[in-house]
């Protein structure tokens, strides 16, 4: 049985995963679909400050965006973290426009990297690059919540 958006029960990986680590360090929720509105109740449910980096960095520079090197990602953390902790949505705009072995390596450091708080970068499209760590919390597709009609509309 799916569940609704109000109903935080497809977050019990992600909290049991955070919890596992003492809600401290860089996760990375994979998801099945990329549905942003998801991903902000994600950051409600927890507790987290939402952050879209595309919206913040990457829109007000256009087609310029793509030159930025992926160490923005680690500054936009740095200057938005809340003491709560952070969910960085779609940080994977600027990973897609980098080399495969690049997103990898910045994925594989980023869940070694220390924080003192919880910070998840979602990703829904580039699943192929995440590192085989216990801080990729896969989300079973079956447990989110259902889209909207709207939005399967948009989409289609």
């Amino acid at each position: 049985m799916s569940q609704q958006p109000g109903d935080p029960r497809w977050l019990t990986a992600i909290e049991a995963c955070l919890d596992t680590h003492d809600r401290r360090g860089g996760f990375i929720a994979a998801l099945t679909r990329y549905h942003p509105a998801l991903v902000e109740e994600m950051a409600r449910a927890l507790g987290l400050a939402y952050v879209d980096f595309r919206a913040v960095r990457l829109k007000p520079l256009g087609w310029e965006a793509a030159r930025l090197p992926l160490t923005a990602i680690d500054e936009e953390i740095a200057n938005c973290i809340a003491p709560s902790g952070l969910v960085l949505q779609n940080a994977e705009a600027l990973l897609a426009t980098k080399p495969v072995e690049e997103r990898r390596v910045f994925l594989e450091t980023f869940v070694e990297m220390p924080h003192d708080l919880p910070v998840i970068i979602p990703i829904a499209t580039l699943e192929s690059d995440l590192p085989a760590s216990p801080r990729v919390i896969e989300i079973d597709a079956r447990e989110m919540p259902e889209d909207s009609l709207l939005l399967r509309l948009a989409r289609q």
